[in-house]
């Protein structure tokens, strides 16, 4: 699922206050599907063009979530994909073909610029497993610290294998077996890989 923004701004100052922008939306991704069709894993990738990586807060936001729960460690809502990692990148390519992947071998926090691959998020978007698909998706950010570095998000998709809940017999429905006889199958949607058409 991609974002329809492209070359969103991540300014530090954008009203000239004179103190950082906080956490906002950047940029959405609204999925239509039926209510019954669950997160059973979530990636994301994108790509942010910053000369200074490590001034940068980046959270995914499900559907129904706020901005105010981006940064609490008990956000079931928000999850941190990373802050402040990295070091000056002076062709502003901080952020290429980056996966954020909870499967990744590689944790982002050990990662160098320009972060180019899967790596394992801040958070664990496996939080976000049995959630509905439906809805819509947000890129939350800022840029915390006014040195006259900005940036801007260039693009960014969400990877997700979807699925059902399986169907869980209710307590009038006859699910015994005979001694010695396999168990009948569960039925149930197993889940099937949704397809980056960028890819």
């Amino acid at each position: 699922f991609d974002s329809t923004g492209t070359g969103v701004p991540i300014d530090e100052d954008a009203d000239g206050a004179g103190i950082p922008d906080p956490l906002r939306v950047i940029d959405t991704i609204t999925i239509n599907a039926p209510s019954t069709i669950i997160v059973n894993d979530l990636n994301v990738l994108l790509n942010i063009t910053h000369r200074i990586p490590a001034d940068l807060d980046v959270y995914l936001l499900a559907p129904g979530g706020n901005v105010a729960d981006c940064g609490l460690a008990t956000s079931l809502t928000c999850i941190e994909m990373f802050t402040d990692i990295g070091t000056p990148v002076f062709n502003g390519a901080a952020f290429r073909d980056t996966v954020l992947d909870d499967q990744a071998g590689t944790a982002i926090i050990n990662g160098l610029v320009p972060f180019t691959g899967s790596f394992r998020p801040e958070g664990q978007l496996s939080v976000f497993n049995g959630l509905p698909l439906a809805g819509v998706w947000s890129l939350v950010a800022a840029d915390d610290f006014i040195n006259s570095e900005s940036g801007q998000l260039d693009n960014w998709s969400m990877i997700v294998i979807r699925g059902e809940p399986l169907i869980v017999p209710g307590p009038n429905v006859d699910v015994s077996v005979e001694v010695g006889t396999p168990p009948p199958p569960k039925s149930g949607y197993q889940g099937t890989p949704s397809i980056d058409a960028n890819r």
